[in-house]
């Protein structure tokens, strides 16, 4: 099964124009790495989910991968040779991306992390350059992470005696100790000489859900994941969640989640942003949508009259709105009586926008009924008043 599994690996790698395939290393679980292999690269033709070491990368597409599933994406050490003329996005559609000590070459390049403009995308980056020069990867929503100088960056690299290490064992390892590049050894010799951890390292975060609506009062739950590369669940010692909108609230905090408000539950909508961070460098946000909460449908300030005017029937009425915008609902029938209570038959629907009815053949000879049912834009319907009009249809008000 397993060497079912590693042929089948090879045969996508091929389709997806990379050479040198003797350089990938799978389990069937899903844990895959690329060492030292050349890759021809179209739109969204990269393969997600896996660690690429030693790359090369030769682009002619806009977009790396589709999107970064799983735990993410890592890549090591990587050069690529960007040939679209223009913008290289990393995903099209989010997910995160990690890059340490990876080269960027092109003219006039510009490296982007998402083409979709959604929150939870994430990069995490160190050591980029393009054309020998320092390089942070672009994104309007604050989203890509420096992990120079913190914890996190121990999960893709350390150094012992005068050499560095990508540390692969950390990213694959998971529950069984799969050690694909040999370097198990050199990790615990590293750790016992800087007192410190190297494996079990996270490096993936995530909020759920990923883009949420707080409407009214309502309080919304968020939902903190801290994982390994290789899937396993981690518990952060400390997280610290924050907001720079003055919107929303952030209480019930734990190390796994907290709970969102808004502050003004009759405020204008909005959207607002949610951040976490743990004490090893990860970090993470979520989009907010705030949300006025309903109220009472509005009472008529005045009745409906239904009058003729300009080649049409138009139904007049005031409703108690609260300056909120009025979103009633017109229905229009015909009758056989002034009182418009018999032989009622609809004839048309229209709304606050348009309160007009134009009678056709069919009317001549009955009465026109406009029901107009009360709402405003933050209200369901509430009571209905019809008026009717004074005279039955003629043939002079007939719509020609």
């Amino acid at each position: 099964m397993r060497r079912t599994l590693l042929t089948l690996a090879l045969l996508l790698s091929l389709i997806n124009g990379v050479w040198g395939t003797e350089h990938l290393f799978s389990l069937p679980d899903g844990r895959r790495i690329y060492v030292d292999c050349s890759f021809d690269c179209v739109d969204e033709s990269l393969e997600d989910g896996c660690v690429y070491l030693g790359c090369s990368f030769e682009v002619t597409g806009d977009r790396l991968m589709r999107r970064s599933g799983g735990t993410g994406t890592v890549f090591l050490n990587c050069s690529f040779i960007v040939k679209n003329g223009g913008t290289l996005y990393l995903t099209g559609d989010g997910g995160q991306v990690s890059l340490v000590d990876c080269r960027f070459e092109g003219d006039e390049v510009d490296v982007v992390l998402t083409h979709s403009p959604v929150a939870s995308a994430q990069c995490f980056q160190s050591g980029l350059t393009c054309d020998g020069e320092d390089l942070v990867v672009k994104d309007g929503m604050d989203r890509v992470v420096e992990m120079d100088g913190t914890k996190l960056l121990d999960a893709y690299k350390f150094e012992y005696a005068g050499r560095d290490y990508y540390n692969v064992y950390n990213l694959l390892g998971g529950y069984d100790g799969w050690d694909p590049m040999n370097m198990a050894d050199t990790l615990h010799m590293a750790e016992k000489y800087h007192a410190c951890r190297l494996e079990g390292l996270p490096v993936y975060i995530s909020l759920q859900p990923g883009d949420t609506a707080v409407v009214g009062d309502a309080i919304v739950p968020v939902q903190l994941s801290v994982r390994l590369m290789s899937g396993g669940y981690v518990t952060p010692e400390f997280v610290g969640w924050s907001t720079q909108d003055e919107s929303v609230m952030i209480g019930g905090i734990t190390r796994d989640g907290c709970f969102v408000s808004q502050v003004n539950p009759d405020g204008e909508q909005r959207v607002a942003f949610v951040e976490v961070a743990t004490e090893y460098g990860l970090e993470a946000m979520t989009s907010v949508m705030t949300m006025p909460g309903m109220q009472p449908a509005p009472e008529f300030e005045s009745r409906p009259e239904v009058r003729w005017f300009g080649g049409k029937y138009r139904v007049k009425y005031g409703l108690k709105s609260d300056g909120l915008s009025d979103r009633s609902r017109i229905v229009w029938y015909s009758s056989l009586t002034p009182d418009g209570r018999y032989g009622l038959t609809k004839v048309g629907e229209s709304d606050a926008n348009n309160p007009c009815y134009a009678a056709t053949e069919a009317d001549v000879g009955r009465y026109i009924v406009a029901r107009v049912d009360a709402r405003s834009d933050r209200s369901g319907f509430g009571a209905a008043a019809s008026a009717v009009s004074a005279r039955p249809v003629n043939k002079r008000k007939v719509r020609r």
